[in-house]
């Protein structure tokens, strides 16, 4: 009866370690957006606005990679591709609380704060998507030519798939500020 037990290695649950990671870079698209918002007329609706374009364009377009990566029979567990967004969240958060100080000062002293907060948007999305693209390739086995063009054309029509929705996101969140 040995040959009915799972083949699969469970998983651990996350730690506390993986648990605060999550929540400093969600802190830091939070404060990203509250910054931005410090000059507006109304700076509770930019708070969730870093999260709606970058969290919200990732998250809508995971699925699509998911099922197109096994689709194409690409090496690579799910699990992985998972992990390898994930590290993009984690690091994209850190650097949008890294540039929320940057962005306070252009807040504080002129007018020029929207627009310096959709351009520190398209920097932290596009520095995830690199590091997620990064993360995939390096989570694949299969280095023949015919599995590096797959691969690569998969990543390319994600990570434009995400930049389309991230901007549409980000002009229905962000016309208003």
């Amino acid at each position: 009866m040995d040959t009915l037990a799972p083949t699969h290695a469970t998983r651990k649950p996350l730690d506390l370690g993986e648990l605060r990671s999550l929540a400093v870079a969600t802190t830091g698209f939070a404060a990203l957006g509250l910054v931005a918002g410090l000059g507006s007329d109304d700076p509770a609706s930019t708070i969730p606005a870093a999260l709606l374009v970058d969290v919200g364009a990732l998250a809508l377009t995971a699925p699509a990679l998911l099922v197109l990566h096994q689709y194409l029979g690409l090496e690579a567990s799910p699990a992985d591709l998972a992990s390898a967004m994930g590290t993009a969240y984690v690091r994209a958060g850190n650097l949008a609380l890294g540039l929320t100080p940057f962005l306070l000062f252009f807040s504080a002293t002129s007018g020029l704060a929207a627009g310096l907060f959709a351009l520190l948007l398209a920097v932290v999305g596009g520095s995830a998507l690199i590091v997620a693209a990064k993360g995939m390739v390096a989570a694949h086995d299969d280095r023949t030519r015919l599995g590096v063009l797959k691969l690569r054309g998969l990543l390319l029509t994600w990570c434009g798939l995400t930049v389309l929705i991230g901007l549409r996101i980000g002009l229905s969140t962000l016309g208003g500020v």
